[in-house]
């Protein structure tokens, strides 16, 4: 009787866990007010008004959809602490956490990734530079294994706050994992500062100590042998961008364009100069 208990908690189990969807599948605990959206998973934290974490599936196709970004930034009525959509004046990015360049399914799965409990605040040197850079590298994995999984989310040191509340993280992290017959995950804690120099795999760790340092247990569902393996070792993971072709990068830097941040102490008012510099300012401001 024994042994027949011990095999019906265990196909329970089994069930369970086949029955969570893919997006949810290795997503972290939930710490706040889980939000599901076609695509992805939030764990907003309505204290600070960022998330604590965000979570979803990428398979191939999915990376390869042909949906153009929206850029129609939207507060998220499902929550009442929602951010604003604009920071005017802040200085800071409104920082995808699951990329608009991963929601291309369709156009109501991009609209979803401009909801604003999406965002957290995110230098430009960070956003424009080797956060991009890690996204364009998960799509291209996505590519090459057919599917990953994907969580991210803020540190938890805070650099103050702006927009009435919105907390701006000191750092952020990433953490991708293949499942299958070559199991293995890549971690990633990056600075949210006005320089972020280096690649992409400069700011690479273990789960292990991302895990230390984000205080959540990132791939939970893994069985416990694999999750000791995976989360300690460095798998083998392909970190070189690939640099888009010319067309491309002329495409990419006219879209990149933004607003300088800098003040005009002549007229009073933010300057109206539009830069492409990594830190925001054009270079009126750049000192």
């Amino acid at each position: 009787m024994g042994s027949l208990s011990g095999a019906l908690v265990l196909l329970a189990s089994a069930v369970s866990f086949m029955s969570l969807g893919q997006d949810q599948l290795f997503a972290p605990a939930v710490q706040g007010e889980l939000l599901e959206n076609g695509s992805y998973l939030v764990d907003f934290d309505g204290a600070s008004r960022i998330p604590h974490w965000v979570a979803y599936e990428l398979t191939a196709e999915e990376g390869q959809g042909a949906v153009g970004r929206s850029d129609n930034f939207s507060v998220d009525e499902r929550v009442a602490t929602s951010a604003p959509s604009k920071w005017p004046g802040s200085g800071f990015d409104r920082g995808h956490m699951k990329p608009a360049a991963d929601s291309r399914g369709s156009a109501a799965e991009m609209q979803s990734s401009f909801l604003m409990t999406n965002m957290a605040p995110q230098t430009p040197a960070l956003n424009r530079g080797e956060w991009k850079g890690a996204e364009e590298l998960v799509r291209a994995w996505s590519a090459q294994y057919g599917r990953v999984y994907v969580v991210m989310g803020p540190g938890q040191a805070s650099r103050g706050t702006i927009a009435g509340g919105v907390r701006v993280p000191t750092h952020f992290w990433k953490a991708v994992l293949r499942y299958g017959a070559d199991t293995s995950a890549v971690a990633f804690v990056f600075p949210n500062s006005d320089e972020v120099p280096g690649e992409v795999g400069s700011y690479r760790v273990t789960v292990d100590s991302l895990e230390s340092f984000s205080g959540l247990n990132v791939f939970a569902a893994l069985p416990d042998h694999v999750e000791s393996r995976v989360e300690s070792e460095w798998g083998r993971w392909d970190l070189q961008r690939k640099r888009p072709s010319s067309a491309a990068k002329s495409e990419a830097s006219s879209e990149s364009s933004v607003r300088c941040t800098g003040w005009s102490k002549s007229k009073g008012s933010r300057c109206s100069n539009r830069t492409k510099h990594l830190s925001g300012r054009c270079h009126h401001h750049r000192d």
